[in-house]
């Protein structure tokens, strides 16, 4: 029997605790961009090595998911939110008094595994506490924190480096993970009884090991592929690797007494549908995050301060659509919203590839927030609807899943098209020389046919969406007040 929360002022703690935690983790991942010339002189590195700091969070972040996944079916939603809170500050403090790079990495590792315990178990707290007409109000609210910290982290990363140095932007976090900490101890609910079996379960450790190789290998192979191409024997290397220790993972997971990821998780073939639709969007939205700036300096010739406003835009309809699209779901079903939204995402993106060299700065605006709008409001019904498919006993689980193959999409969306990209745009230059003009004519082609693959990628997440709504996801009818 399912519990939920009826006393609408806890009901508002709870949101209030998640989207904070959401916005927290997000920030971190892209905060510290604007700190890193300043990291690299006052630890005397190469600036190229600083990208370490970034990288390793948010990779450490995905491979920690599984991990903080099964341990919040163990321990509990609630217990494993304060120790995210917990780690994540403790990892900030370190970060803050680091004077050596390799110590500066390791904390990261640290607080990056406390935002994924963050990240997961909020979806996990909404699921389990709130009412079914609520839940995709909250989700929306957790997309909006997570596109404000996407928006806000390099200018006030920027501001505070300036102000008060790089420690600054680590130490922060410390005071609020405490304020944190008072209020979700004291409003959060309590976790209901653990299943004793799957508290003495043995933890599949040799799982954990395949799976974080696996994503080493996909992460550094997509990254040198990126660089140099497809033919890079390095790249080529990890990503075979990456293959390898998939298997490896998919062999363990079966024959594990307590798999990291059950096989129940993918038992509902509908979660698998909008499991695939998140990673197709997510894809898409790598592709502009990462191709985007190049096509409006080297097609449009805008200066930064031009791109980053246009790039903003996005952010920003997606902030906004976010809690409209969470009320919107509660009211019409989510499954309908997310095959709607992939459709308007299917037109956006053709309108994205006819873009040209010639089309106007307001023009490219206009389709770019299009695009923003068409992922705000999918993803709050979208993950809305993956929750409320998973029982009780699987939801931590489920909500790391989930968002770890959210991020394996964008990784393989910035790497797969912006290549995709890089290849169409070099073949143009074939025969003619290399001139400015050709040079902006080819970026314009390249970009144009990535978007062209986004148009078949959001084609396969309404298609997934839409074979939903055949089958939609039951409305809880019991509810039992918790006070």
């Amino acid at each position: 029997m399912e519990t939920y929360l009826v006393d609408p002022k806890r009901q508002r703690w709870l949101i209030a605790s998640v989207a904070f935690a959401a916005f927290v983790s997000s920030l971190d991942g892209s905060i510290v961009s604007i700190a890193l010339p300043d990291l690299a002189r006052d630890l005397n590195v190469p600036i190229t090595t600083t990208s370490q700091v970034m990288v390793s969070y948010i990779l450490f972040m995905t491979a920690s998911l599984p991990l903080v996944g099964k341990l919040g079916s163990i321990f509990g939603a609630k217990r494993l939110f304060l120790s995210g809170f917990l780690l994540f500050g403790i990892g900030s403090l370190i970060c803050g008094l680091s004077r050596t790079l390799d110590l500066l990495v390791a904390a990261r590792i640290l607080q990056s595994v406390g935002a994924a315990a963050l990240l997961a178990t909020g979806y996990v707290l909404v699921a389990e506490h709130l009412p079914p007409d609520r839940r995709g109000t909250a989700m929306g609210l957790l997309g909006a924190s997570a596109s404000i910290a996407s928006i806000v982290g390099p200018p006030v990363g920027g501001f505070m480096t300036q102000a008060w140095g790089w420690s600054s932007i680590f130490l922060i976090n410390i005071p609020l993970c405490v304020i944190a900490l008072f209020f979700c101890w004291h409003y959060l609910p309590h976790d209901p009884p653990i299943n004793e079996a799957e508290k003495s379960a043995p933890f599949d450790w040799l799982g954990l090991l395949f799976v974080t190789l696996a994503l080493v290998g996909i992460n550094h192979g997509l990254n040198r592929v990126d660089l140099d191409g497809w033919g890079n024997p390095e790249g080529l290397l990890f990503l075979s690797g990456s293959v390898l220790f998939t298997c490896l993972f998919i062999w363990q997971e079966r024959r594990a007494r307590a798999p990291i990821i059950p096989g129940a998780v993918f038992g509902d073939f509908r979660v698998i549908l909008a499991i695939t639709s998140a990673i197709t969007v997510m894809m898409i939205l790598g592709c502009l995050t990462i191709l985007g700036p190049f096509y409006l300096q080297r097609v449009h010739d805008l200066p930064p301060g031009k791109v980053g406003l246009v790039m903003t835009m996005p952010g920003l309809i997606m902030l906004m659509a976010a809690p409209i699209s969470g009320l919107i779901a509660d009211r019409m079903g989510a499954e309908r919203l997310s095959a709607l939204a992939a459709g308007l995402l299917s037109i956006s993106c053709l309108l994205m590839a006819m873009l040209n060299a010639s089309s106007s700065i307001l023009h490219i605006t206009a389709v770019f927030s299009l695009l923003g709008l068409s992922i705000g409001l999918f993803f709050p019904p979208n993950s809305s609807y993956v929750m409320g498919l998973a029982t009780r006993e699987l939801r931590s689980i489920t909500a790391s899943t989930y968002n770890m193959f959210k991020n394996i999409g964008m990784l393989l969306g910035i790497s797969v098209l912006g290549s995709f990209a890089y290849i169409i745009a070099r073949s143009h230059f074939q025969g003619l020389p290399d001139t400015p003009e050709e040079n902006r004519l080819a970026m314009a082609i390249g970009f144009s046919a990535a978007m062209s693959g986004a148009v078949v990628l959001a084609l396969i997440a309404a298609i997934a969406s839409a074979f939903t709504c055949l089958r939609p996801a039951k409305k809880a009818v019991v509810s039992t007040p918790v006070p």
